[in-house]
C-alpha cells in the first residue's frame, strides 16, 4: 500500500514495548511456566571464546547488571541462569553477545580478534527460536545468521518464521536451511564462509559507524546489521572477486577489499539514519494509528514556482474504521488553498487480473484491514494485493527536523516541532514479490519513437567491446549494458560507473565497468518482464530494476521482493503536519 499511517496509541493501551518487558500481552491470567532455570548454547563464527552473552530482558541491546549473563568458553559455549524468568518472558527477549577485540575466534589459530586484524562485534539471536517447551534450553546457537533474524524482528516487528524466510532469501540460501544450526560442527564450508563474511563486515561497518560523532554503540550495531540485510549480495560478489584476484590473502582481507569497492561500500550516514528510527522510537499499534488518522506531506517546504507540475505542494491523510479505509485522500495547493486532488495515478501493480491501478476502488468498495495480536495490520487493497504494516512512534516535541532524521530542505534544518507533535515510522512488508509499472512516459528509443519489445531494448544496450564506445542504460543511479550470450530466459549485465564531467577543466571521465549482475525474463500472471537483479542506488532498499510492455509501449518499473528490507515511511499527527506547513508558509490541513 502506498500510504498507510500511524499515530499514538489510545490512552491506556498496552504497547509492544511493554509486552517485551512484562511478557503479559495476550497472556490472560493463566500461570506462566518456568524454563527449568538454564538457557545454554554456543556462540559461533568459528567458536568464540571470551565473549559476554546475556538475555536482553529490557530490550535495550545492552548487557545490563541483573540480566542473566555468562562468558563463553574456548568451545564457544555459554550457560545462563534463567530461574527468575518465565518461559513467556524469555521468549519475548533476544540473546545478545558482546565480542570484544580481546576475544578469540577458533578460525584464527589462537589469536585474539585484534591480533587477527578484526574489529570487535555483536551478535544476536531470538530466544523464541529455541524455547519450545517448559524444560531447560540447550543448543541455542548465536551466530551471524541468527543476528540477521533478530534484527528483522527488532526493527520491523516481523514474526519469527517470516524473518527466518526473509534472511534465507537475502543470503541466497535454500528454503529448508536451518539458520540456528552449528554449521562449524556440521563442517558446512559454504555456510561457514558466508558467516565469516557477515562477521568481518559486521565488525568493520560497526567500527566505522562508531567514528561518527555522537553515535551510540546500539546505533552502530543496528547500522551494521542493516548493511548486511540490504547489501549482502553486492558484498559477496565483491568478496568473490577479491578472492579470485588474490587467492593467497586471508578472508578478512577479501572482506576489507570488498567493502572499499563502489558496489559494496557502506553508506554510513544513511545506515545510521535508518538505525536511529529504531533507537529513537518505540513500537506502536498500527491498528490504533490507522483508526486515529495520520498525515504525510510532499514539497511543502520547497519554494515551488507557479504551474510547476514537478513541484506541487501536497499532503494526504489516511484513516480507517471498522476494518475499512474510510479516507485515503490527496490535497494539492492551488491558488493558495488546499483542494482535493482527483486521482491521476499512473502506476500499476501486477495482480492475477494483470496490470491494475493498485489503489483504485470501484464505487462502494474500499481497502480493508485486519490486525494481529502484535498490533501489526494486514491491509488488502482493492486490487487484491496485501501488505503487512507495522509502526513505531516518536515524541517529536522540541526536536528539529534534522534531528528527527527527516532531511529537510536547506534553511529548515533547525525548525523545531511544538508540544504535542508526533512522528511515526511505518514499515510495509508485502506478502509476495510485487511488480510495479510506471506509465507516465514510455522508454524512448529516440526522440520520436519508443521501444515496443523487451528484445528491442536489450539489443539497443549491448555491452561494448571497449569503454571508448560506451552505450549503457540507466535507472535510479544504476547503469548497465547487456552482455552477449543471453538466452530467452536471461543473462548477465555489466554494471557501469557513469561518466562524470568536470566543468572547470571541461573534461569527461571515461566510464568503467564496476561489476556484473544477472538479468532474467520473467512471466508472472501472464505478463512478461525484464528484471535486472541489482539494487539501484537511489531506489528503496532491496528494490530491483524492471521493464515491461503495456499497451504496446515499454515502461520502467520495479520489483520489490517480499524479503526486501526497506526504509520506514515518515507520517505525522495533526499537530506536527500543521507545524511543518506553517514553517513552509502553507495553510493548515482542512480537517
Amino acid at each position: 500500500m502506498a500510504r498507510i499511517a500511524a499515530i499514538d496509541l489510545p490512552k491506556g493501551a498496552v504497547t509492544l514495548a511493554s509486552c517485551l518487558i512484562l511478557a503479559a500481552c495476550g497472556g490472560g491470567s493463566s500461570p506462566q511456566s518456568s524454563t527449568g532455570g538454564t538457557f545454554a548454547g554456543t556462540v559461533i563464527d568459528g567458536y568464540i571464546e571470551g565473549a559476554t552473552v546475556c538475555l536482553d530482558v529490557n530490550a535495550n541491546l545492552t548487557c545490563d547488571s541483573g540480566e542473566p549473563s555468562d562468558t563463553t568458553a574456548k568451545d564457544g559455549t555459554y550457560k545462563l541462569d534463567t530461574t527468575a524468568l518465565t518461559t513467556d518472558q524469555i521468549k519475548a527477549t533476544h540473546l545478545l553477545t558482546v565480542v570484544p577485540a580481546s576475544a578469540k575466534d577458533a578460525d584464527d589459530a589462537g589469536k585474539t580478534l585484534a591480533e587477527a586484524g578484526k574489529s570487535g562485534f555483536n551478535l544476536l539471536a531470538p530466544a523464541a527460536a529455541y524455547v519450545t517447551g517448559s524444560g531447560a534450553v540447550t543448543g541455542a546457537v548465536i551466530s551471524p545468521l541468527t543476528t540477521l533474524v533478530a534484527h528483522d524482528i527488532i526493527t520491523s516487528q516481523t514474526p519469527l518464521a517470516t524473518a527466518q524466510a526473509n534472511v534465507r532469501v537475502r543470503l541466497g540460501l535454500e528454503s529448508g536451511v536451518d539458520l540456528g544450526q552449528d554449521f562449524v560442527a556440521k563442517k558446512d564450508t559454504a555456510l561457514s564462509e558466508k558467516a565469516q563474511i557477515l562477521t568481518f563486515a559486521l565488525g568493520n561497518v560497526k567500527a566505522d559507524a562508531r567514528k561518527v560523532t555522537g553515535t551510540t554503540d546500539k546505533e552502530a550495531l543496528l547500522a551494521a546489521v542493516q548493511y548486511l540485510q540490504t547489501q549482502f549480495t553486492e558484498l559477496k560478489a565483491e568478496f568473490d572477486a577479491a578472492k579470485k584476484l588474490n587467492a593467497s590473502a586471508k578472508p578478512v582481507d577479501w572482506v576489507k577489499t570488498a567493502l572499499a569497492t563502489d558496489a559494496a561500500k557502506p553508506d554510513t550516514v544513511s545506515l545510521l539514519a535508518e538505525a536511529k528510527k529504531t533507537t529513537n522510537s518505540v513500537p506502536s499499534s498500527a491498528l490504533a494509528l490507522i483508526e486515529q488518522g495520520v498525515y504525510q506531506a510532499d514539497q511543502v517546504l520547497e519554494a515551488c514556482a507557479a504551474n510547476n507540475a514537478y513541484c506541487t505542494p501536497t499532503y494526504w491523510k489516511v484513516q480507517g474504521a471498522a476494518g475499512k479505509i474510510m479516507l485515503d485522500a490527496d490535497y494539492q495547493l492551488i491558488s493558495g488553498a488546499w483542494q482535493k486532488k482527483t486521482s491521476s495515478d499512473s502506476s500499476f501493480a501486477l495482480t492475477s487480473k494483470g496490470w491494475v491501478k493498485e489503489n483504485d476502488c470501484a464505487p462502494g468498495q474500499s481497502s480493508t484491514y485486519s490486525a494481529d495480536s502484535s498490533g501489526a495490520v494486514t491491509v488488502t487493497l482493492c486490487a487484491g494485493t496485501t501488505e503487512r504494516v507495522t509502526a513505531r512512534a516518536l515524541d517529536a516535541a522540541g526536536k528539529t527536523l534534522s534531528a528527527l532524521g527527516l532531511n529537510p530542505p536547506k534553511g529548515f534544518e533547525t525548525i523545531t516541532m511544538p508540544a504535542g507533535s508526533q512522528l511515526y515510522w511505518l514499515d510495509f512488508a508485502n506478502t509476495d514479490d510485487k511488480y510495479y509499472l510506471w506509465t507516465d512516459y514510455p522508454v524512448q528509443k529516440s526522440t520520436s519513437q519508443g521501444f515496443t519489445t523487451l528484445a528491442d531494448y536489450i539489443a539497443a544496450y549491448k555491452t561494448p567491446s571497449s569503454p571508448g564506445s560506451t552505450v549503457y542504460a540507466g535507472w535510479n543511479g544504476l547503469y548497465y549494458s547487456f552482455n552477449t550470450g543471453g538466452t530467452a530466459t536471461g543473462g548477465t549485465v555489466s554494471l557501469w560507473r557513469a561518466s562524470s564531467y568536470d566543468s572547470a577543466t571541461q573534461t569527461s571521465t571515461p566510464a568503467a565497468v564496476i561489476g556484473q549482475a544477472k538479468y532474467s525474463i520473467r512471466t508472472v500472471h501472464g505478463q512478461q518482464m525484464l528484471v535486472i537483479e541489482a539494487p539501484a542506488p537511489r531506489a528503496d532498499l532491496g528494490e530491483l530494476v524492471m521493464f515491461a510492455v503495456k499497451d504496446g509501449n515499454l515502461y520502467e518499473g520495479s520489483v520489490r521482493p517480499a524479503s526486501a528490507k526497506g526504509s520506514g515511511m515518515p507520517m505525522f499527527n495533526k499537530t506536527m503536519i500543521n507545524a511543518i506547513l506553517a514553517a513552509g508558509k502553507k495553510p493548515a490541513v482542512l480537517d
